[in-house]
């Protein structure tokens, strides 16, 4: 299913006409979702990696509004759930990248939910990875909680 969906999502580059970035996008994070269960075999993460990070900042505007913020909180899901499959030394090639996009999105991301899940998925991935650079450290300043104020977020957390 994952192999099958890849390419419906390019990397680089302009979606076909005749697709919705928006549907697509999150349809490939929901076809990771099985990953919890380490349905996604190990090899794969080098392809799907990427694909996870960029949908973190994934934002689309049409009109006066902003939508992507239930694709970028599938992609922290996603995140959450690599760090429950995977072992440790699977994910260690990948760990500064993930740790990066998930303290972006915890962060910065407009919507609470966004910085909740991937406040989530860092806490997650500290718990039970233990390879996140200044994981602890992080987690103490810009917790679930924290987070959730948008002003705390945006000014407090240093």
């Amino acid at each position: 299913m994952v192999g099958n969906s890849i390419p419906a999502f390019p990397l680089e580059g302009k979606f076909p006409a005749n697709r919705s970035p928006n549907s697509n996008t999150h349809l490939l994070m929901i076809c990771l979702i099985p990953a919890k269960r380490g349905l996604l075999l190990p090899q794969r993460l080098d392809e799907v990696i990427p694909l996870v990070l960029k949908a973190l900042t994934y934002d689309e505007t049409r009109g006066y509004v902003s939508v992507g913020s239930h694709i970028r909180d599938a992609a922290c899901y996603v995140c959450w759930a690599f760090a429950r499959a995977y072992e440790t030394e699977v994910l260690r090639p990948h760990v500064r990248d993930i740790a990066g996009a998930l303290v972006v999105v915890t962060v910065f991301d407009r919507e609470i939910n966004c910085r909740r899940a991937a406040s989530a998925a860092f806490q997650e991935h500290v718990g039970r990875q233990g390879t996140f650079p200044h994981g602890i450290d992080i987690l103490t300043t810009a917790d679930y909680f924290t987070v959730s104020v948008r002003s705390h977020a945006y000014l407090n957390i240093r």
